[in-house]
């Protein structure tokens, strides 16, 4: 069995147990990153932000409409990924300054780095290339998984509009 199908599999068995916003999450973002069962994919994103509409989530969701063509549909849904973990964040710092000693382990992520690509990459293909540039450049900047960095890197050399690499 091919690699792909044996994580499907995990998730379908994972989700007959445990119909959960992170699961659904999950097996969608597999369809949406593999590119197939995008229908499906999409269908799990949607019910996963219904049943827990995090940024991560929406993150998802954007990315299945994304690769179902609902470039607009995307757009829409990774810009509102980006506003609820910027706010999430935000929830988060004032909870590591709160005097509760649990709160020091919480994780912050001040760039949403992958929400970013994302957005980059959508934009790229509503033909909107100067933002994506602009996005990709800024990404460049940030402290980041060099996957996403790498990632970035190639899109804004295919983009042609380079000069900050």
């Amino acid at each position: 069995m091919e690699l792909r199908a044996a994580i499907e599999e995990n998730y379908r068995l994972e989700l007959k147990k445990d119909s959960s916003a992170l699961i659904l999450n999950n097996l969608a973002f597999h369809f949406a990153e593999e590119d197939y069962n995008t229908t499906e994919g999409l269908l799990l994103a949607q019910e996963s932000v219904k049943k827990e509409p995090r940024s991560w989530n929406w993150d998802t969701l954007a990315w299945c409409r994304y690769r179902t063509g609902d470039l607009e549909g995307a757009l829409l849904a990774v810009d509102e990924s980006i506003r609820l973990l910027e706010e999430e964040n935000h929830r988060k710092i004032a909870l590591l300054f709160s005097s509760d000693p649990d709160m020091q382990s919480l994780q912050v992520h001040p760039q949403p780095a992958e929400h970013r690509y994302h957005r980059a990459v959508i934009l790229h293909a509503l033909g909107r290339r100067e933002e994506a540039a602009d996005e990709l450049r800024s990404l460049l900047h940030q402290p980041v998984h060099s996957d996403v960095i790498e990632q970035a890197r190639n899109l804004l050399s295919r983009l042609d509009l380079s000069h900050d690499l």
